[in-house]
C-alpha cells in the first residue's frame, strides 16, 4: 500500500487521499485544490478534511447550532483533525468557524 498523501481520479473527480501512519488508515477528500469558485459550485470551503462548506454550517445555524460542538455534531466539520495535509492555509478551520458563529448566531440576554 502507498503511504503518503497523494491526488487521485474517481469518477471524474479528483480526490486527495492521505495515510496516517499511526492509525494505519487512508483519509479522503473529495476536493480540487485548484478549481475555482464556479468550478466548486460557488462554495466557499470552511472544513477542509471533511469538505464542508460555508453554506453548510450557516445552514446548521439556521437548524440550531449555537457552538462549535453543535457544527461538529451538525456537518462534521472540524473532526477529522487533518488539516496540516488537506487545509491549503495549513491551519485548523475551528477559528473560522467561530467568526461564522459569532457573526449569526443570535445571543439572548437571559
Amino acid at each position: 500500500m502507498t503511504q503518503g498523501t497523494e491526488i487521485k481520479i474517481f469518477e471524474d473527480r479528483k480526490i486527495r487521499t492521505t495515510w496516517d501512519k499511526i492509525s494505519e488508515e487512508w483519509y479522503l477528500s473529495v476536493k480540487d485544490e485548484n478549481a475555482t469558485a464556479s468550478e466548486k459550485g460557488g462554495m466557499e470551503i470552511v472544513c477542509y478534511c471533511s469538505n464542508v462548506s460555508k453554506e453548510t454550517i450557516l445552514e446548521a445555524i439556521k437548524n440550531g447550532a449555537k457552538n462549535l460542538q453543535d457544527i461538529r455534531d451538525m456537518t462534521s466539520a472540524c473532526t477529522i483533525g487533518k488539516c496540516k495535509e488537506f487545509n491549503p492555509k495549513k491551519r485548523c478551520c475551528s477559528p473560522y468557524i467561530n467568526k461564522i458563529l459569532e457573526k449569526n448566531v443570535v445571543k439572548s440576554n437571559y
